[in-house]
């Protein structure tokens, strides 16, 4: 199996650790904020909007041709987490709002030869994305906002 080349694995690394920038809006529903955003974020992204609801939360799926979100909403209506998969990373500044800070300072702690596989574990914010061009996955979610008895690491 051939490795990637250099090029390849710098646009890898900077899809996993730099925002997005001159994206169009593909979400606007925020960790921590209301799950009232999530269809607005559905008409951002021009995608299908689904739910389906659980005793301990509501899972929002938003499908494009080239992406899936998924924002989850607990009872209190706070959506505490948010997937993805995709040819690309969705627009963070918009998915993470207020956590986008948290998400840098972890990513940029990480050993440039480790980004592949992103792991963020800080006290505000968990995050883990991973995948090559064009074939993307990513997690996140706030550890204070979600349910009991979640285990948000195994959200799909």
């Amino acid at each position: 199996m051939n490795s990637p080349s250099p090029i390849r694995r710098l646009a890898l690394v900077a899809a996993l650790v730099l925002p997005p920038i001159g994206m169009p809006l593909l979400a606007q529903a925020q960790l921590g904020g209301d799950q009232a955003s999530v269809y607005s974020d559905s008409q951002a992204m021009q995608a299908m909007a689904t739910s389906t609801s659980t005793v301990a939360y509501t899972r929002y799926d938003l499908k494009t041709a080239t992406m899936v979100v998924h924002e989850y909403a607990g009872p209190s209506g706070t959506v505490f987490a948010v997937t993805f998969s995709g040819n690309r990373i969705p627009a963070l500044e918009l998915l993470l709002g207020g956590y986008l800070d948290a998400y840098q300072t972890g990513a940029a702690r990480v050993p440039p030869g480790q980004r592949r596989n992103l792991v963020i574990d800080t006290p505000s914010l968990k995050a883990a994305l991973s995948g090559r061009p064009y074939a993307l996955t990513g997690r996140f979610w706030v550890p204070s906002l979600t349910p009991a008895g979640i285990l948000a690491e195994t959200l799909p």
